[in-house]
């Protein structure tokens, strides 16, 4: 398994790429990743479990979940969408899109293509891809209109679809102390917080949470500001690391740089200075 340094110059991208029948390690990233099958039949990896996919499914990645793709018999056609968090976390209710990327929502990661939230998914996705070749202010805004689509699509699907093995109520809660977790990731976040946010009470919220994500509200939180921080190290290469760490809603230098390093084995600094010099497996999305 191998980190996917994959740089996007912009919040988010389609792009469209050959699936190659060559077989290779699982990876992971810190990217939100929406794979959409254009044709042949392929081979989907999540940690221990295949999916078999064809033309028109769906795969919804989480970050950091080890993954990988590989065609069949014939390379295949896909359109990739990668985007970080903060590509729609400015709009009205763009965290509550999150929802399905940061939980085990969805039980399968795989809209099939026979559901009418797939055939949209993709016809947005190769919309985007279209517009991307002729520029310009108005095919940018189009295309991050697309990008709303397919979230709302995604969500769209968990809603109908979701794990049905979860309590609705519970579920109902823990999602709306993730939407408060996303939402002021920045500020100062504890436990009452949630519990208060989420309207169930603490012994049960914990279970919940725990379930649904996974990880403790503290680690889920932790996560995503290191996910954040990961992002702006490289994007805004003017500002120090104190003050990226700042902007993360970390309280402190000292305890930034140890999460850090704990998470991604590296500190701040040395992962700046690394993706400054294009490791391997660097790939430039534009």
């Amino acid at each position: 398994m191998y980190y996917d340094d994959i740089r996007l110059e912009k919040p988010f991208e389609f792009v469209r790429l050959p699936l190659r029948t060559e077989a290779h390690d699982v990876h992971y990233h810190e990217c939100l990743e929406v794979c959409i099958v254009l044709d042949h039949e392929v081979e989907y990896r999540f940690g221990d479990t295949v999916y078999h996919g064809e033309a028109g499914d769906i795969f919804v990645c989480r970050p950091f979940e080890p993954h990988w793709g590989i065609a069949k018999e014939a390379d295949a056609d896909w359109i990739l969408l990668l985007f970080s968090p903060s590509a729609v976390q400015s709009i009205p209710g763009g965290s509550t899109l999150l929802s399905p990327f940061y939980t085990q929502w969805l039980s399968v990661p795989k809209i099939p293509r026979h559901a009418p939230q797939a055939a949209l998914i993709r016809k947005a996705a190769e919309e985007a891809v279209l517009l991307h070749k002729q520029g310009g202010a108005i095919s940018e805004a189009l295309r991050f209109k697309h990008l709303i689509d397919v979230l709302l699509l995604i969500y769209d699907y968990a809603d109908k679809e979701g794990n049905r093995n979860l309590d609705r109520f519970e579920m109902d809660g823990v999602l709306k102390a993730i939407q408060h977790i996303l939402t002021h990731s920045k500020e100062d976040v504890d436990g009452d917080s949630l519990i208060k946010a989420s309207g169930l009470r603490k012994s049960v919220f914990y279970r919940a949470f725990r379930e649904l994500t996974g990880v403790s509200p503290l680690l889920f939180l932790q996560r995503l500001r290191i996910q954040f921080a990961m992002d702006l190290l490289v994007r805004s290469a003017h500002r120090t690391v104190l003050q990226i760490a700042e902007d993360c809603g970390f309280q402190s230098l000292r305890t930034f740089n140890n999460q850090f390093k704990s998470y991604t084995g590296v500190s701040p600094r040395i992962y700046r200075e690394k993706r400054a010099r294009q490791p391997p497996h660097v790939y430039y999305i534009t």
